[in-house]
This record gives structure tokens, C-alpha cells and sequence, in this order.
């Protein structure tokens, strides 16, 4: 939906890190990549039928060093898809750091893949 036509409600998603880690745990013994994927999709799709103003929410898990077990690392690379699918669609995406907000949009940033 274009910014123009937003209204003033405001959904605050709080936090995808969670929610990601509770389908990879949930879904462990089945394709839980794909089905996060999905459910990413799903979502997205949500934001375009309704006219509030999103904000998702989620921590960095890829710069803290090599995860010691499979399934964190599968995690944090799940992560970082479902980030990258969200940052493609989303009007803005900003990386906090030390309270600063990083604009990564403005800065040219583009998901890689």
C-alpha cells in the first residue's frame, strides 16, 4: 500500500527473533526453513491489505561470531533470509547501534541474493 494512503494505526511486531526461533524449534523435525519462509510471506502479505503503518522488530544475531552448534547457525542464516525478504519490501530499514539509527536504505544498502 503506498505511504500516501496509510493510516494513522500502527502494528509494532516485537519480536521476529522470537517468533522465527519458535517455528525453526516447532517445526525442527520438518522443513522449518520453508515453512518460515512462508510464514514471512504470509505476513508481508498481511502489511499489503492493511493500511496501518508496520514496524518489525528484531535482533542482530550475525555479528556476535560463529554459532558453536548447527542449529544456531541454521538459525542465524534463517534469520537473515527472513531479514533480507523483509528489508526487499519494507519502506525503510534502520540498524541500531549504540542507540543510533542506521538508515540502510538511504545508504544504498540492497539485500544480497
Amino acid at each position: 500500500m503506498p505511504l500516501s494512503e496509510r493510516s494513522d494505526d500502527l502494528v509494532l511486531v516485537n519480536c521476529l527473533t522470537l517468533w522465527i526461533s519458535n517455528l525453526v524449534l516447532r517445526n525442527e523435525a520438518h522443513d522449518a526453513d520453508t515453512i518460515a519462509v512462508t510464514e514471512t510471506k504470509r505476513l508481508l502479505d498481511l502489511f499489503d491489505r492493511q493500511a496501518a503503518w508496520w514496524v518489525l522488530i528484531r535482533n542482530e544475531v550475525g555479528m556476535g561470531g560463529v554459532q558453536p552448534t548447527p542449529l544456531g547457525s541454521r538459525f542465524r542464516d534463517l534469520l537473515g533470509r527472513v531479514s533480507q525478504i523483509i528489508a526487499e519490501r519494507a519502506d525503510k530499514a534502520y540498524l541500531m547501534v549504540a542507540g543510533l539509527a542506521v538508515d540502510l536504505k538511504a545508504s544504498g544498502a540492497k539485500p544480497f541474493g
